[in-house]
């Protein structure tokens, strides 16, 4: 069943986000046994043991991805065919974690689930 998309970022907002991948995106205090791995792979080493993503990275990530994953359940006949444009979100029973575009602040979480 299709019951939407869910696009928090437009167009724009999308470009913005893989043009600024080098300056913005990355891990920070990467232990270095995978630092020496993702610097092999692409990613930009700074001087603030931060990481960043390269863009030639970002997107051969991004056009790598698989368009169709299966999400195994105990019973095959539950299992799930994520594809498409439905949106799925999956929190292994976590709350779910809002990063601010900002701020380096992990504000709370506001959204209410009715079960």
């Amino acid at each position: 069943m299709n019951r939407g998309q869910n696009r928090p970022l437009t167009d724009a907002g999308l470009e913005m986000v893989y043009q600024s991948a080098p300056e913005v995106i990355g891990l920070s205090n990467a232990p270095e046994s995978r630092a020496a791995i993702l610097t092999g792979a692409g990613v930009i080493p700074g001087s603030d043991r931060r990481i960043r993503f390269s863009r030639a990275l970002f997107g051969a990530t991004l056009a790598g991805a698989a368009r169709n994953v299966t999400l195994l359940a105990r019973d095959a006949k539950h299992d799930l065919l994520l594809s498409g444009s439905n949106v799925y979100f999956g929190t292994a029973a976590a709350a779910v974690d809002v990063v601010a575009s900002v701020t380096p602040d992990y504000p709370d979480s506001t959204a209410h689930v009715s079960f």
